[in-house]
C-alpha cells in the first residue's frame, strides 16, 4: 500500500510542479503582453492583472479539487483493500495472470518477425 501512495505523492507532486509552471509561464507571458502595452493603456494593464488574479484563482480552486478527488480515491481503494484483503489478492493475482498469459502469446509472435526479418536480410 506504501507503494501507492508514494507513487499517488509522485503524480501529485508532478502535476502541481507542471500547474506551478505553466502559472509561471502565463505570468511571464501576461507581463510581457502589460509591458508592450503599457504606453497604450493604463486599463489594459488593470484588465490584464484581474485575468492573471481570476487564473490564478481558478488554478487554485482546482488543485483543491483535484486534491479531494485522488485523495478520496486513494482512501475508498485503501478501505476496500483492508476490508477485502483476499478479493484484492485475488483480483491483482488476476491481472498478472492475464498479463502474463498476453505476454506469453506475444512473445513467440515477436520471436517470429525477428527471425524472418534476419532471414530476409540474410537473402540480399
Amino acid at each position: 500500500m506504501n507503494d501507492i501512495r508514494r507513487e499517488h505523492l509522485n503524480h501529485r507532486q508532478t502535476l502541481v510542479h507542471d500547474a506551478d509552471a505553466l502559472l509561471a509561464d502565463i505570468k511571464a507571458l501576461l507581463r510581457d503582453v502589460a509591458d508592450d502595452a503599457r504606453p497604450a493603456s493604463n486599463e489594459t494593464h488593470l484588465a490584464l492583472s484581474a485575468r492573471l488574479q481570476q487564473l490564478t484563482a481558478q488554478l487554485d480552486a482546482l488543485r483543491k479539487t483535484s486534491r479531494k478527488r485522488v485523495s478520496g480515491w486513494a482512501q475508498t481503494t485503501d478501505h476496500y483493500v483492508h476490508d477485502h484483503p483476499w478479493r484484492s489478492i485475488a483480483a491483482a493475482a488476476s491481472i498478472a495472470a492475464l498479463a502474463a498469459a498476453a505476454g506469453a502469446m506475444t512473445a513467440p509472435m515477436i520471436a517470429r518477425r525477428r527471425h524472418t526479418a534476419e532471414d530476409s536480410d540474410l537473402r540480399l
